[in-house]
């Protein structure tokens, strides 16, 4: 009998053991069940702030890209330009090296204005020729006049860049008086 007794007491001992582990286990349980649940909402954060990210950095490449394209938008319209003005340089290079084309030599005017009484205007004032060129790109010829002071110093081009910028100071003033402008006119030989 002492036998079953000691039996029994180890068993109710073993009983005791088996709970606390049961309860050691739920606890370990729970802490892992928590330690996951808070593992899963760091790594959700992480996401969310690397999302967050990503779309900030492709905004600010759409917005680069959108600057890369005003920029190259400008530089063709440059470029344009620039193949125009030396087109037009070329063709008055073609028709200045023409033999049809070269103006009468001074002894010629001379010679001209004595038998006709008429003098030549760039004999009067050479600064009223109609050949003179653009103060701006020295390549085209002057075809427009500022109003009202009447200078005659733009190529129809730098004369649409005035008209464009107008209200900047630069263009805002002729370049030959440096008074303001209240229009800009076409002026035909």
């Amino acid at each position: 009998m002492a036998e079953v007794k000691e039996f029994s007491a180890r068993l109710r001992q073993l009983n005791r053991h088996l709970s606390d582990l049961e309860y050691q286990k739920r606890q370990v349980e729970d802490i892992c069940s928590r330690h996951k649940a808070e593992l899963e909402d760091k790594r959700e954060a992480i996401r969310e702030s690397a999302r967050r990210r990503l779309e900030r950095v492709e905004n600010e490449e759409r917005a680069m890209m959108r600057q890369v394209q005003v920029e190259l938008d400008r530089i063709q319209m440059e470029m344009e330009r620039g193949v125009s003005r030396l087109s037009a340089l070329w063709s008055n290079i073609q028709q200045a090296s023409s033999p049809s084309s070269m103006p009468p030599t001074a002894p010629t005017q001379t010679i001209i204005a004595a038998s006709t009484g008429v003098s030549s205007p760039q004999q009067d004032n050479p600064s009223t020729s109609t050949s003179s060129k653009c103060i701006i790109c020295l390549e085209q010829p002057a075809t427009h006049i500022f109003s009202p002071c009447g200078h005659r110093s733009l190529c129809a081009a730098d004369a649409e860049s005035y008209l464009l910028h107008r209200d900047s100071a630069e263009y805002a003033v002729c370049p030959i008086d440096r008074g303001p402008w209240k229009d800009i006119i076409r002026v035909f030989d």
